[in-house]
């Protein structure tokens, strides 16, 4: 049995229920647009928005991941609008400012703890480093050895390409690390195939899974200690 070194955490719906307040988010973006001279209603702005997001899923399908650049260009070119990079910076503040993420209560003691015995990273899939932003911002950045998010090297779980770079970073063998996730796809079996051990966060899913999980992240040192 290899011993574990490594604990690396998905972002949203594993270390948080991460929930983008969109109605107050436009609002606020529309507003910055007419400032800038730019007539754009929060309704086309969500339409433009969406529909980004919408382009993303099919990039991903070509193993892309796009950068927060790709993304609002995309969007802001929908509504005719250039995309200046001081009004991408603003539109990605804006983000950061409406997200609102829900930590559990065992968060802070859980990583104090497991950053005694293993390194700690975090591996997003996200167009947006408002993962990293927010663990940063919310004081958990500092049980962490290293935080990824896909749009930082452009490839997505459950590639391998972003499982092996942070392994790399992390100086880890595949085998000495464990992936712990809430998507079965992206987490598990990306993991699973570049030969990491893993744990699924349970959550509602067609998909059929035999391995470790946990119905709580509040839950992995005991289960740790199994593998």
């Amino acid at each position: 049995m290899v011993d574990v070194r490594a604990v690396i955490f998905d972002y949203g719906g594993t270390l948080t229920d991460h929930r983008l307040d969109l109605a107050s988010y436009s609002e606020r973006i529309s507003q910055e647009l007419s400032d800038q001279g730019y007539s754009v209603e929060p309704s086309a702005f969500i339409a433009a928005f969406r529909e980004s997001g919408r382009y993303r899923i099919q990039v991903r399908a070509e193993r892309i991941e796009l950068t927060t650049t790709d993304f609002f260009t995309y969007a802001l070119d929908l509504l005719n609008i250039p995309p200046k990079m001081n009004l991408i910076e603003k539109l990605t503040e804006y983000f950061i400012d409406y997200s609102k993420p829900e930590f559990p209560a065992c968060l802070t003691p859980l990583l104090r703890e497991l950053s005694e015995k293993y390194k700690v990273a975090l591996l997003s899939n996200s167009w947006i480093d408002a993962p990293r932003v927010i663990m940063e911002r919310d004081g958990y950045a500092k049980w962490f050895d290293v935080m990824l998010c896909s749009c930082d090297i452009g490839v997505p779980k459950p590639y391998p390409e972003i499982f092996l770079y942070l392994l790399d970073e992390l100086a880890v063998n595949p085998g000495e690390a464990v992936m712990v996730g809430d998507s079965i796809e992206a987490d598990m079996k990306g993991a699973l195939a570049v030969g990491m051990q893993t744990i699924w966060v349970e959550k509602p899913s067609k998909v059929l899974w035999t391995g470790p999980s946990v119905k709580s992240i509040c839950d992995l040192p005991q289960i740790l200690e199994t593998l």
